[in-house]
């Protein structure tokens, strides 16, 4: 037996379907790989489609939060918007917050595209803690200090005393849209949880299955014997 016949059948000797599992059906092997493979090859260009489109949601949403909380420390810092020291600690906490996640979705961007399992893992890693830390922390605080008597009590008082009411009322305006938008967040990295999952997973499995081969094929090169021409 040669040395590309003896690596199919060794693939084929592992392989879960019992017709595949004798030497007779031998040459039915090199389709079937090829059939496995394509197949691996269409779940990973699923997942990997679907890691960047909620990397991209994600970073697209955090990214505006981001931006608006930034403009509203903006208007603290200038005396524009006057806010008691818990709620400007809050706009603070939650401006830094959504940009890290905003980074950490950029970061799943770049991870997605690479194909590396180990960059795709520690974005699943740094997703699921952002999530947890947005979720239970941060999110749940900033919608409750966003709808709390206080908070409608002091944008009302700064709207009738200041001349510039557009500008100090544009946090209350935008309120609704921020809610929206920290809801699609949450739902989206949930989700984006189990599909940067199973693109772990799928990577994994092609890892491996590459790395046999190439150790099969060095094992079996080396027991052929040398027959001199």
């Amino acid at each position: 037996m040669g040395v590309r016949s003896a690596i199919l059948y060794w693939l084929c000797s592992r392989s879960e379907s019992p017709r595949l599992n004798s030497r007779a059906n031998i040459k039915s092997c090199p389709r079937a790989f090829s059939a496995h493979t394509m197949q691996l090859h269409s779940n990973l260009l699923c997942l990997r489609l679907g890691v960047m489109i909620i990397a991209g949601l994600t970073f697209l949403g955090s990214a505006f939060i981001a931006a608006v909380g930034w403009i509203n420390v903006k208007d603290i810092l200038n005396h524009s918007l006057v806010l008691i020291l818990p709620h400007q600690k809050s706009v603070w906490i939650s401006a830094a917050i959504y940009t890290l996640i905003a980074l950490t979705s950029l970061f799943g961007l770049v991870a997605a595209f690479k194909a590396r399992v180990k960059l795709v893992d520690a974005f699943k890693v740094m997703q699921a803690a952002s999530l947890g830390f947005s979720l239970l922390i941060m999110g749940l605080i900033a919608l409750f200090e966003l709808y709390s008597k206080e908070y409608d009590d002091e944008v009302s008082v700064n709207c009738k005393n200041t001349e510039d009411a557009a500008t100090m009322c544009r946090t209350n305006v935008t309120r609704g849209t921020i809610s929206g938008i920290i809801y699609l967040i949450w739902l989206t990295q949930f989700h984006g949880l189990f599909i940067v999952h199973g693109y772990v997973e799928e990577l994994r499995r092609k890892s491996p299955s590459v790395n046999c081969v190439a150790v099969k094929l060095q094992d079996m090169s080396a027991s052929v014997p040398y027959s001199p021409a």
